[in-house]
């Protein structure tokens, strides 16, 4: 059973020693100072005597002066900026408020043409149609389909299995194919079938003990199926037309299906499923209806 409140506790606390609460003075400037009136004393002998009165003051300004906060920097003082701003890189590092970082109106235009030249609509990037002869999404520049890849546990798989596997992967490798690409998803569980199962056993139950026992196992499930979610993977194989994508089909169904499976074919609806979450990743997605097997 999950916890109903959740405490952040503190880790480990850092925070400098203050010396005064009224004045932001902490132990680390006091060194500071110090140490910039320490230099002034061994450096004074070689400062005029009549200059001597202004050679302390602009001393102590200065220390002052650099242990305030740099205004372009807030969590840093002027001292640390200074420092920072002598070694850093020229070609990467550059300040935030610097007129540099101003976008240009010769900038500002080619941004501009970029962005009219983008695609505008979701039409011109998504599938045009659904194509049910031949099973694929077609688009204006060719096609492309979506098959299952049937996972498998490796760990607990003996060396020859998982070495099989990979001899069928490197001979799929071998075909001249157009590109593909390995997509994974997370889905919710589908527990549907469990729940119509049991909720047809606790119709006909009539002891009550046991139909207690069949509702706590019903409670289970619809928790899995609203919590808990499993990884899907799928590969997405494109061709210039059909005859191509029909043979690159049955070529990589040959290679991969032989012995023990590796894929398997979607219906359409999954796969239109699956191209919404490609398509829309920050869509969250219950288990039931929402969730195609």
């Amino acid at each position: 059973m999950e916890n109903q409140y959740e405490y952040k506790v503190t880790q480990e606390l850092k925070s400098q020693t203050k010396l005064w609460s009224t004045v932001s003075i902490y132990a680390s400037d006091l060194v500071f100072i110090l140490g910039i009136l320490f230099l002034a004393y061994l450096f004074q002998g070689a400062v005029a005597a009549f200059l001597l009165p202004m050679y302390w003051i602009s001393s102590v300004l200065l220390s002052v002066l650099l242990i305030t906060r740099s205004r372009l920097n807030p969590k840093r003082r002027l001292y640390e900026t200074m420092m920072l701003y002598t070694r850093r890189d020229l070609n990467i590092y550059r300040s935030v408020y610097s007129k540099k970082n101003t976008v240009s109106k010769r900038e500002k235009e080619n941004m501009k043409s970029k962005t009219e030249k983008a695609d505008k609509y979701t039409s011109d990037i998504l599938p045009k149609r659904y194509d049910k002869e031949y099973e694929c999404f077609v688009k204006e520049n060719g096609c492309f389909n979506l098959v299952e890849i049937i996972t498998k546990d490796i760990v607990n798989a003996s060396m020859d299995e998982v070495e099989y596997d990979i001899a069928k992967l490197e001979k799929f490798n071998k075909l001249e194919y157009k590109p593909y690409k390995i997509i994974s998803l997370n889905f919710p569980c589908n527990t549907m079938e469990q729940q119509n199962y049991l909720n047809y056993k606790i119709e006909k139950c009539k002891n009550s003990h046991f139909r207690q026992c069949l509702e706590t196992n019903l409670q289970e499930l619809q928790w899995v199926q609203d919590k808990k979610s499993k990884r899907e993977f799928y590969l997405m194989y494109f061709a210039d037309s059909f005859e191509e994508l029909k043979k690159m089909d049955m070529d990589m169904k040959v290679a991969l299906n032989i012995g023990e499976e590796m894929i398997r074919d979607m219906s359409q609806e999954k796969k239109e499923k699956v191209l919404y979450r490609l398509n829309n990743m920050a869509s969250i997605l219950s288990g039931g209806q929402d969730y195609v097997v």
